[in-house]
């Protein structure tokens, strides 16, 4: 895709580059402590059930 195609396409949705890159950022930290809580969780369901059953 051409620098052209872009920047129009950027101009047609009313937004720029740097909007774009910075909403990518934001889904990627989003997501990167999404990833971080699930493992959290996780590891806490893991000692908690070999607590369970130590007992």
């Amino acid at each position: 895709m051409s620098k052209r195609t872009i920047q129009r396409r950027l101009k047609e949705e009313d937004t720029t580059f740097n909007e774009q890159l910075n909403h990518v950022k934001e889904l990627m930290v989003r997501n990167y402590f999404y990833i971080e809580n699930i493992i959290f969780i996780t590891e806490v369901n893991k000692k908690l059930i070999t607590l369970r059953y130590k007992w």
